[in-house]
């Protein structure tokens, strides 16, 4: 979905959706909610337009449940919202919102992780956690090309709620896979 879509049939749908998933999130006492700003480049007229639509579709899904903990995950390459200033524009005005730092998305869209980090600190809520291969995410780690020693010294001064493990691509068993990030992690980051 796309909160900051121009078209305001698709803005009004997606909110729709988000609210949605609030709702079914208080079925089962979800820890949390998280949501993608969208702002796909291809279709995104204006940077302010899709900001401000952003954060009025955030604006009506805050007003259902306020006391929510709402996460947003920062975008790969090719959206608005993978630019962390954007990001951070829409954080600023709604310092309850938490954020869900995509370890990869952040190194495809060409963003410096650790300015990422340093300026989102106290706003980390979660992260996820996948490695890259040959220019695609969603790999288990320690198989690609981000150096995970200096993330974790990076993600651990945070404090960090959720941790999940993205790794559902390459030819390797599920949960296997999952297993193998954990350890792997573990080297750096023992007190996950």
């Amino acid at each position: 979905f796309d909160l900051s879509a121009p078209l305001e049939d698709v803005r009004r749908l997606s909110v729709s959706y988000a609210i949605r998933m609030v709702k079914t999130g208080e079925a089962v006492d979800a820890l949390y909610y998280e949501i993608h700003l969208g702002g796909n480049l291809t279709y995104t007229i204006q940077r302010e337009f899709a900001i401000d639509n952003a954060m009025r579709s955030l604006r009506e899904i805050l007003a259902l449940k306020p006391s929510a903990t709402v996460t947003i995950e920062n975008d790969d390459r090719g959206y608005i919202f993978s630019d962390y200033m954007n990001l951070l524009e829409v954080l600023d005005r709604y310092p309850t919102i938490m954020l869900t730092l995509d370890i990869a998305h952040t190194y495809r869209s060409g963003g410096r992780l650790q300015d990422f980090i340093k300026s989102m600190e106290s706003r980390m809520y979660a992260v996820h956690l996948h490695d890259i291969v040959d220019g695609r995410d969603h790999y288990q780690l320690g198989l690609g090309s981000i150096d995970w020693p200096s993330i974790v010294r990076s993600i651990s001064k945070a404090n960090l709620k959720v941790a999940v493990f993205e790794t559902y691509h390459g030819e390797y068993d599920l949960v296997e896979n999952a297993y193998k990030s954990v350890d792997f992690i573990r080297r750096y980051y023992p007190n996950l």
